[in-house]
């Protein structure tokens, strides 16, 4: 894996709705366990961003949302997205137990 100092072949564009969803997801992991369980969720969160961006491949395939997205497990959360050339487009920050097909569908 290469050392998150190198810089990535891709870059990484997170979508309005992405965004709000890790506002949200850590908003309320401060709510319901507190400032250091949030502090520690955001890093898994922005570890997963950056194994994302520096290897888009890794993430796999859902059977219940489009073909052309991937998806990456962060804990509890599932980062989908997709590439296009050099491009990583982050569309959204899931819980696993959330209706993927109902939250992606005509996302760009």
């Amino acid at each position: 894996m290469k050392s998150s100092r190198e810089k990535p072949e891709y870059s990484l564009i997170v979508s309005p709705e992405a965004q709000a969803d890790v506002v949200d997801i850590l908003q309320f992991t401060l709510e319901e366990w507190g400032l250091q369980q949030a502090e520690k969720y955001q890093g898994v969160l922005d570890n997963a961003f950056s194994t994302i961006h520096h290897n888009p491949h890794l993430g796999h395939k859902r059977p219940d949302i489009q073909a052309e997205y991937r998806a990456f497990q962060a804990a509890q959360h599932i980062i989908v997205f997709r590439t296009e050339k050099k491009t990583v487009y982050v569309v959204r920050v899931l819980h696993s137990c959330m209706d993927f097909a109902r939250h992606i569908s005509g996302q760009g």
